[in-house]
């Protein structure tokens, strides 16, 4: 590739000691010319000294954009980044993901590669190691649907990367990307697919990836090993918390008419710090 025409995008809520650890890994391990747009809604978990304090955040590709005058779900702040990335090509990344080992700039430039000589509809993302399941690698997320009493139900499987890696199978084809997605932003705008506001946090997968399936695109995650998912962030605030997961799944089913077999409306437990 001549040019990296790439912006990472990062959605965050008042947590610097995350997403400080998820900027020094794209600085560290990456390196690439490449912008990076981190919608942070300040305020939402911590006070704003020690977020104005975020002196990590330097850089002429880096901008910011604050939301402090309420709390805004996963949705909106997705929404945003979309808006405002001004490159072909935005990469969705969670702020408590980071990459790890050399190695992670070429397989970047792999996914960035296998979205230019495959046609517009596609999205592309990386296997990913999650800390909350120790030893468990993701490379897809398959939909299982089925019928009880006439209605449909849908449920998430998770499949083990080391299936893929048995069969030597560089790219796994999937339903949702995970914690790293890049698409091609100017097909976004043109079929003015954008997530959906209503569903705040939770949900928002779901939907935006059923979204994407009506409009017939291809989604697959590439076989990396260098991204890691760390859960334990959870303890210095997550809007999981803050919005309601049973009205999440009525709006679901009131919208798709599909039953989502998911835990959203389950009461979740802060952990410790």
């Amino acid at each position: 590739m001549k040019d990296i025409d790439l912006t990472i995008g990062i959605a965050t809520c008042g947590r610097p000691r995350v997403l400080r650890r998820c900027i020094n890994s794209i600085k560290k391990h990456i390196q690439l010319p490449l912008k990076i747009l981190i919608v942070d809604n300040v305020g939402a978990f911590t006070n704003k000294t020690e977020v104005k304090a975020k002196n990590f955040i330097k850089g002429d590709n880096i901008q910011i954009i604050e939301i402090d005058d309420r709390k805004i779900g996963c949705c909106e702040s997705n929404n945003l980044v979309l808006e405002n990335c001004d490159t072909q090509y935005l990469m969705y990344l969670d702020d408590d993901v980071y990459f790890h080992e050399p190695g992670t700039a070429e397989a970047l430039l792999e996914m960035l590669r296998y979205l230019e000589n495959i046609y517009e509809r596609v999205g592309v993302g990386a296997a990913w190691f999650d800390k909350f399941y120790n030893n468990f690698r993701h490379c897809a997320m398959k939909y299982i649907f089925g019928y009880i009493d006439k209605k449909l139900y849908v449920k998430k499987l998770p499949i083990d990367y080391r299936f893929a890696r048995q069969f030597g199978f560089e790219w796994t084809e999937t339903d949702e990307l995970l914690h790293t997605m890049i698409f091609n932003v100017n097909t976004l705008r043109k079929l003015d697919i954008k997530w959906d506001n209503n569903f705040q946090w939770k949900g928002d997968r779901l939907d935006f990836f059923l979204t994407l399936k009506q409009h017939n695109f291809a989604l697959y995650q590439y076989n990396t090993k260098y991204v890691i998912h760390d859960p334990k962030p959870f303890k210095y605030g997550s809007l999981s918390y803050e919005f309601d997961g049973k009205a999440a799944i009525e709006y679901f089913v009131k919208k798709w008419n599909i039953y989502p077999i998911v835990g959203w409306d389950k009461p979740q437990i802060k952990p410790r710090p």
